[in-house]
Formats: C-alpha cells, structure tokens, sequence
C-alpha cells in the first residue's frame, strides 16, 4: 500500500508542476497534496508535521497571490473599482471560456472594459489593463518559484 500511495503522491505533485503553467490544474494545491500524501504513507517521517504546515502556510499564500494579483496591478496603475472587478471577472471567463490565451489577456482585456464602462478615457483604460496584465504575469512568477520552493524542499528531506 505504501508504494501505491508513493506513486499517486509522485504523480500528483508532477501534475501539480504541470498546473503551475496549465491554468486547468490547481498546480500548488496538487503539489502540497502530493507530498502530504507522500509523508502520511511513509509515517510523516521525511517532511513532518512543522515543515507540513509552512507548506500550507506556503500553497495558502500563492493562492491569495495568484487569484489576486491582476487586480492588484490594476489598482497599481490608477484603476478604479469598475476596473479591478473588471480585471477579475476577465482572469475568470478568459480561463474558462478561452483557455490559456484567455487567461493571458482576459485581465487585460477585463481592466479596459471595466475602466470604459466606468467613463475612464482610452488611455487610461489601456494603462490600467496593462496594469492588471503584468500584475498577472508577477503572479504567475511568483506562484512558479513557490512551486519550485515546494518541490526542491520534499526532494531535499528525501535524501
């Protein structure tokens, strides 16, 4: 039992680098899963239950990052309010409606309509989409280097 549990864990922290990039896949969730699952068929005797629950604290953090920083780039450049839920709900249906394209330029997209409806002139909407794009484009970073964090600590207690 103890080696299949293995292989799902190994699995699920390999799809979970794979969501980092594939936005279809919650990549630090996964990951975090992979290796508690991993620790728990072994007795909790590689990661342990402190080094467990900073990689919570860690998989919580890249969530509240990736989810909200468009809208922080947004806000960063000027935007209002019509342009952060702009900037949000466009990350949202670029996701699910358009896939990773749409992903990329829904927060972008989202930000200018939301700042057009809002009355904003055309160039400051654009400013504030660019905004919200390469707060978008920090949080994809940030939640890779998480990952990579993740990854290169359960490897590490493994030898």
């Amino acid at each position: 039992m103890t080696v299949l549990l293995s292989i799902v864990a190994i699995l699920a922290i390999v799809a979970g680098a794979a969501g980092v990039i594939l936005p279809a896949l919650p990549g630090l969730p996964l990951i975090f899963g992979g290796i508690l699952l991993f620790d728990y068929a072994h007795g909790f005797s590689y990661v342990g239950p402190a080094l467990l629950g900073a990689l919570l604290g860690v998989t919580i953090l890249g969530l509240l990052v990736d989810h909200l920083s468009a809208a922080w780039g947004a806000h960063r450049a000027g935007g209002s309010r019509a342009g952060l839920v702009g900037a949000t709900l466009g990350t949202l249906v670029g996701l699910f409606f358009i896939g990773p394209i749409g992903l990329l330029f829904g927060p972008l997209a989202g930000a200018i309509l939301g700042e057009l409806m809002y009355g904003a002139p055309l160039d400051q909407a654009v400013r504030v989409g660019m905004g919200s794009l390469v707060g978008f484009l920090g949080g994809a970073l940030v939640k890779a280097v998480l990952a990579i964090g993740m990854i290169f600590v359960f490897v590490s207690r493994l030898f």
